[in-house]
C-alpha cells in the first residue's frame, strides 16, 4: 500500500508497468535520454512493439539477420554508434506499419536517431504509463501531417488522444478523431476509406485497426480495450450519415471509372482525370495510363495465340480490357478454350499482376454454390477458374451465373454473420481445356448468350514456350493497359456489344449441342462407320444413322445420346452437309436426311 502511495506521488525511481505479454521499466527523470531498459527480454518486446514482430523475434521487417547485427540492447541504448546499414534497418522496422515511412517525410531519424529514439521510448511509456510529460517530449515524431484529401470542413487535424484518458471519450468521439483524419464512407452496408487514389474496403475489424494505426494514431488509440474497440467498430458501421450525397447518381457514374496510379481514366471519352474523393471507385489498377501502345512482346504474344486471326486478337483485348474495369453491364461471362498451352494461364497471370490478388477471387465452379463461397467476395472484381473440369456444370452453378451476370439479388452469408441479399458486380473468367457442358434442363438461349468465348485453339509448342513470357509483359504493362482500354472503350460506346468473333460464335454452337456426348461416341461411331463426301448424290436418312449409332453403341458397352443430340452434333459438326428432307429412293416418303453423307 505504501509502495502504491509514494508511486502515485511519483516518488519512486523506476516504474514498472506490464500489459499483455509486453513488459516496460522507464526511469521517470528529467531528462528522456536517460531513459534504459533492464533486460534482454523487455528490449525485445519494446522493439517487437514498433516492428510488429513477436517477443521472442530474431528478425527485422520478415528477414533473418545475423546475431550481431540485431544486438538489440546496444542498439537502443547507443543508437549514436549506429553504421549506416543498422540506421536503415531500423527506420524500416520501426516505419513498416506506417502509410509512408518517416525517413521519406523528414530525415530526422537518420541524422538523429538518438532524438527520435528517445521520442519512440517516451511514446511508449506514456502510452503505456499516461505520464504526459512524455508525450510532449514525443509530440515532433507522431505529430505528422496527413497528405489525405479531407471532405469535412472540420478536418483541421486533432490533439494526440495518447495525450488523454481514452476512458472519457465516447464511441462518437472516437469515430470523429478517425473521421477528422480520413474520409469514410458506407457502402454496400460495408465501410470504405479513402486511400488517396479510391476507396479501399475495412471489412474486419483488424483492417479497422490497420486503419486507424497507419492513418490516424500510430498507438491504435493507445489503451482502448478489445470489447470497446470491436464497439467502434459496429458503431461506425451504423452510421447512416456515412453513406455519400448523391449516392445512386455517382455510383452509375462511376462504372466508367478506371483508377490508375496516375489519374483516374473515363471509359467514356478516354479522359484522364485527377484522383478525387468525389469519384465513388472502389478498386485500382497497378498500372498507369501512357496513351502509348507500343507492345513488342505482347504484339507477338496476341499473333502466336491468335494464329494471326484478327477477330480474336481484338476478343482477347476487349476481354482483357472489361475485366480491368468495373463495368458488369454488358451481363456476361467469360470462357477460354480449349487447346492446352495455348497461353490461357498466362492472359490469367497478366490479369492477375495488373489488377491485383486483394480484387481477385478464386473460387471453382463446383464451390460457388456453397453455402459461405461468396460471403467474401464483396470489393472483387473478378472470379478466377483456370481449370475447369471435365463434366457438367451442375445446376445450382448455371443458375447463379445467370444470377449474377444478369445483375439480380442473390443470399450470401459469412460465417458467424447473418445472411444478407447483394448484387455482385463480380465478373466470372473461366479457363478449360475441355468444352461447356451444362445440363439438358438448364440449355437456355439466356446462358449461351451471356458466356463469351475467348478461342484458344492453337498449342504452342514445347520448345517454343517462353518462361520469361510473364516477366517480359510485365515490362508492357502500361502500354498494355493502354491499349486494353482502348479497346473496351469501343465496347462501351456500342452499348456493350463485343466484337464479331466467328470462330468463337461456331465453338459455342459446338459446345451447346455436344450436351451428350462427353465419352465422344458420336464421334466414335461418325469415324467408323460414316464418309462426309460433299457430294450431292450421296444421301442418307437421319433416323437410320441414328438406329445404327444406337446399335453400335449397345455392341460396344457405350451409352447412347438421345435423337435430338444425335442430329443436332452432326448439323454444327458436318455444316458442309445439307439436312432436309429426301427421298433416298423414288418410291420412298420423304424423310429428313442428310445429303453429302454416305455409311461407308
Amino acid at each position: 500500500m505504501e509502495e502504491r502511495k509514494k508511486r502515485s506521488r511519483g516518488e519512486t525511481q523506476n516504474v514498472s508497468y506490464r500489459s499483455d505479454r509486453h513488459r516496460c521499466r522507464v526511469r521517470r527523470d528529467e531528462d528522456v535520454s536517460d531513459a534504459h531498459l533492464q533486460d534482454d527480454e523487455v528490449l525485445l518486446s519494446l522493439f517487437a512493439k514498433f516492428a510488429g514482430k513477436s517477443k521472442k523475434s530474431d528478425s527485422i521487417n520478415g528477414k533473418k539477420v545475423k546475431k550481431e547485427t540485431v544486438d538489440l540492447k546496444n542498439r537502443l541504448r547507443n543508437p549514436g554508434e549506429w553504421n549506416a546499414n543498422e540506421k536503415q534497418q531500423c527506420i524500416e522496422a520501426f516505419t513498416s506499419d506506417r502509410a509512408e515511412p518517416l525517413h521519406a517525410q523528414e530525415n530526422v531519424f537518420m541524422n538523429s536517431p538518438n532524438d527520435e529514439l528517445k521520442n519512440i521510448i517516451a511514446e511508449f511509456a506514456d502510452g503505456n504509463i499516461g505520464n504526459e510529460r512524455y508525450a510532449k517530449k514525443s509530440k515532433t515524431y507522431f505529430e505528422v501531417p496527413m497528405t489525405f484529401p479531407q471532405e469535412s470542413k472540420n478536418n483541421t487535424g486533432t490533439e494526440s488522444v495518447r495525450t488523454k484518458n481514452l476512458s472519457k471519450y465516447s464511441l462518437s468521439d472516437l469515430v470523429e478523431m478517425l473521421l477528422q483524419k480520413v474520409i469514410v464512407i458506407r457502402h454496400e452496408d460495408a465501410l470504405y476509406y479513402y486511400n488517396g487514389r479510391t476507396y479501399d474496403l475495412i471489412d474486419t475489424e483488424q483492417r479497422f485497426l490497420e486503419v486507424i494505426v497507419n492513418k490516424v494514431d500510430l498507438t491504435g488509440f493507445g489503451c482502448m480495450g478489445i470489447r470497446k474497440f470491436s464497439e467502434c467498430f459496429s458503431y461506425i458501421k451504423a452510421r447512416e450519415d456515412l453513406i455519400p450525397r448523391d449516392y445512386e447518381k455517382r455510383l452509375k457514374e462511376a462504372k466508367y471509372f478506371v483508377v490508375l496510379k496516375n489519374g483516374v481514366l473515363d471509359l467514356r471519352s478516354l479522359e484522364l482525370r485527377k484522383h478525387s474523393p468525389e469519384y465513388l471507385t472502389f478498386y485500382e489498377l497497378k498500372a498507369k495510363w501512357t496513351g502509348k501502345r507500343d507492345t513488342e512482346f505482347f504484339e507477338k504474344f496476341l499473333n502466336q495465340i491468335s494464329d494471326g486471326d484478327q477477330q480474336i486478337r481484338t476478343r482477347i483485348q476487349e476481354v482483357m480490357g472489361y475485366l480491368m474495369s468495373s463495368l458488369n453491364d454488358g451481363k456476361c461471362f467469360f470462357v477460354m478454350g480449349t487447346a492446352p498451352d495455348s497461353g490461357k494461364s498466362t492472359i490469367g497471370n497478366l490479369l492477375r499482376e495488373i489488377i491485383g490478388e486483394r480484387y481477385i477471387a478464386y473460387r471453382a465452379t463446383y464451390q460457388l454454390s456453397n453455402r459461405f463461397s461468396l460471403g467474401d467476395t464483396q470489393g472483387k472484381l473478378i472470379n478466377m477458374a483456370m481449370d475447369l473440369p471435365k463434366g457438367k456444370l451442375d445446376a445450382m452453378t448455371v443458375a447463379l451465373l445467370k444470377q449474377i451476370t444478369g445483375g439480380d439479388l442473390i443470399t450470401v452469408e459469412k460465417k458467424y454473420e447473418n445472411m444478407r441479399s447483394i448484387r455482385s458486380k463480380m465478373r466470372f473468367l473461366f479457363a478449360s481445356n475441355y468444352p461447356v457442358v451444362i445440363p439438358k434442363v438448364d440449355d437456355d438461349t439466356a446462358f449461351w448468350e451471356r458466356m463469351i468465348i475467348i478461342p484458344f485453339e492453337h498449342s504452342v509448342p514445347k520448345p517454343e514456350l517462353d518462361h520469361e513470357l510473364l516477366e517480359k509483359l510485365l515490362q508492357e504493362k502500361n502500354s498494355i493497359v493502354t491499349r486494353c482500354l482502348c479497346a473496351v472503350h469501343k465496347v462501351v460506346t456500342r452499348n456493350f456489344s463485343f466484337s464479331h468473333c466467328a470462330v468463337a460464335d461456331n465453338m459455342k454452337k459446338r459446345w451447346r449441342y455436344q450436351l451428350e456426348d462427353i465419352s465422344g461416341t458420336i464421334e466414335q461411331y461418325v469415324s467408323k462407320k460414316l464418309t462426309v463426301t460433299g457430294n450431292v448424290s450421296d444421301k442418307v436418312y437421319l433416323q437410320d444413322i441414328y438406329l445404327n449409332y444406337r446399335k453400335y453403341c449397345t455392341q460396344q458397352g457405350l451409352m447412347a445420346v438421345t435423337y435430338e443430340y444425335f442430329s443436332n452434333w452432326l448439323k454444327m459438326t458436318f455444316q458442309n452437309c445439307e439436312f432436309r428432307r429426301i427421298r433416298c429412293a423414288s418410291k420412298d416418303n420423304p424423310r429428313i436426311g442428310v445429303i453429302g453423307m454416305c455409311e461407308k
